[in-house]
């Protein structure tokens, strides 16, 4: 449990003490930089929480350069869109510094949100909370000149 001390589920599992045992299902990773955690129209076999260190999220253009659409930090969760709707991914996820975090497989997930309402409101909260900082991105840049968007990616 030490380990998760930054988990995104760590502040959650502490008020809601029936799901602690939970971490036993998850697998702690560590992924070096420059390496790709998953890429477009990969089937996710489960969620990343992200304990330690960034990835870029990128959607690969027709001329096949990377456009950069997130930067996932410590405390978030990644690929659980994907997971939920049991779809394949629309974009692709490399490690910018070392990755440190765990992998919740996706039959736990399923179970985690079908037995616990809690752990479903949480998951909602996330997910919610993604929409809106998409949303801010896209009123952000929609207001910026062309230089100033491209500052903001970088």
């Amino acid at each position: 449990m030490d380990l998760c001390r930054n988990c995104p589920f760590a502040d959650f599992t502490h008020k809601n003490k029936d799901l602690i045992d939970i971490y036993q299902y998850f697998q702690s990773f560590c992924i070096d930089e420059g390496n790709q955690i998953f890429s477009e129209e990969e089937s996710l076999r489960g969620g990343y929480c992200i304990r330690e260190g960034n990835c870029l999220v990128f959607k690969c253009c027709s001329n096949g350069n990377e456009q950069m659409i997130n930067l996932v930090t410590r405390g978030e969760v990644l690929g659980i869109r994907s997971v939920i709707n049991e779809e394949q991914t629309n974009l692709g996820a490399r490690v910018i510094t070392q990755l440190k975090g765990c992998f919740i497989p996706k039959s736990v997930f399923f179970q985690l949100l079908n037995e616990h309402p809690i752990f479903t409101r949480f998951i909602v909260n996330k997910l919610a909370e993604y929409v809106k900082n998409t949303d801010d991105k896209i009123i952000s840049l929609r207001q910026k000149t062309f230089v100033k968007k491209q500052r903001s990616y970088f």
